[in-house]
């Protein structure tokens, strides 16, 4: 019998990821920029729509269902329990593109990182962005058989694409890098097929899984044909980070007093990840790295393109390839100053 290899460094990495997002989940009120109630009211009541995602109300009702109420309470706890698992494809990619050191620097990054901790303590489906955006990039790097990476990969971007509406965009980029590609159209295809002629025959007209205003399309910034305007759309909309102002210390977010400080910690560790990660990324990659960001940074660029802004909810999607190359980077520096200062102390001695 195989003996099965556990990696200690790995588990312990998994086990801080858990603790910090139960406390966040348990300690930390994180408001939801669009607000819990559509969810909730979703779940409860109604039925999505054509411009609606299914798949995130439908897993408050499950939770409803087995906890007998509609409080929300323990929403974020499961939340976290699974949200804390994005630390292992993130290992599995970086380490498949690397090596096991880079992997392990990536998945604590991701353990660490704020904006993965909190969005599992909202009512949101941002930590199950996460969660598959990382799955995808690893499924498309890891050892496996064409057809069933294929497969695999178009299961994952269909639960994707029933989460959240703009993982539609990810699928050129998944079609440019698998070799199996009628295998992966079939399979979304056969996934998707169901839902969308259920919300055809309730819409009465054809509807391509969502209606067009669920893809963000905003082709008016094209209208005066003037590129200007695109990118002053883009750079009004773009809000990396809040400003600090120690007078400013609570925002009022439905009714509740949010500390500043929330924000500030979001936004500023999203703007060094950003950096760090593109440096890392401009300084490693070739030709087989494009595998596991491309499908990611294609979903971006599409976005922005139809769009014309680069809305906060594809950022988590963003921060899942910066992340994978950070390990990378800082794994790298981590040896060159402990080569420096130990070279130097080991002469001195």
């Amino acid at each position: 019998m195989k003996r099965i290899v556990v990696d200690k460094k790995l588990l312990a990495i998994l086990a801080a990821a858990l603790v910090l997002r139960l406390v966040a989940a348990l300690a930390i009120d994180v408001p939801s920029d669009r607000g819990e109630f559509r969810y909730v009211t979703i779940a409860a009541h109604g039925s999505p729509g054509v411009r609606g995602a299914p798949l995130y109300p439908a897993f408050l009702r499950l939770v409803y269902f087995i906890f007998g109420s509609r409080d929300n309470a323990p929403v974020p706890v499961i939340q976290a329990l699974a949200g804390a698992l994005v630390v292992l494809p993130v290992y599995a990619a970086a380490a498949r593109l690397f090596d096991r050191p880079a992997g392990l620097v990536s998945a604590g990054v991701a353990a660490v990182y704020p904006n993965f901790a909190l969005y599992p303590a909202a009512v949101e489906p941002e930590w199950i962005v996460v969660l598959i955006g990382a799955s995808i990039a690893a499924v498309c790097v890891i050892d496996a058989r064409e057809s069933r990476r294929a497969a695999l990969t178009a299961a994952l971007a269909a639960i994707g694409l029933l989460v959240q509406p703009y993982f539609l965009y990810m699928i050129p980029g998944l079609f440019a890098v698998l070799k199996r590609r009628f295998v992966f159209l079939a399979a979304l295809f056969a996934l998707l097929a169901p839902f969308v002629v259920k919300r055809s025959i309730d819409a009465g007209r054809f509807v391509p899984v969502y209606g067009a205003h669920a893809y963000s399309l905003n082709l008016s910034v094209y209208a005066t044909g003037d590129a200007e305007r695109i990118l002053d759309a883009v750079y009004s909309n773009v809000n990396l980070i809040h400003l600090w102002n120690p007078a400013r210390e609570f925002r009022i977010v439905d009714g509740v007093a949010v500390p500043f400080a929330l924000y500030y910690i979001r936004d500023y560790s999203y703007l060094t990840v950003l950096l760090l990660g593109l440096f890392a990324l401009v300084r490693r990659v070739r030709r087989e790295h494009v595998a596991a960001i491309l499908p990611i940074l294609g979903a971006v660029a599409m976005h922005m393109l139809f769009s014309g802004v680069l809305q906060f909810r594809i950022r988590a999607l963003l921060e899942v390839a910066l992340i994978l190359y950070l390990g990378s980077a800082l794994r790298d520096w981590g040896i060159a100053v402990r080569s420096r200062f130990g070279g130097k102390s080991s002469k001195a001695a």
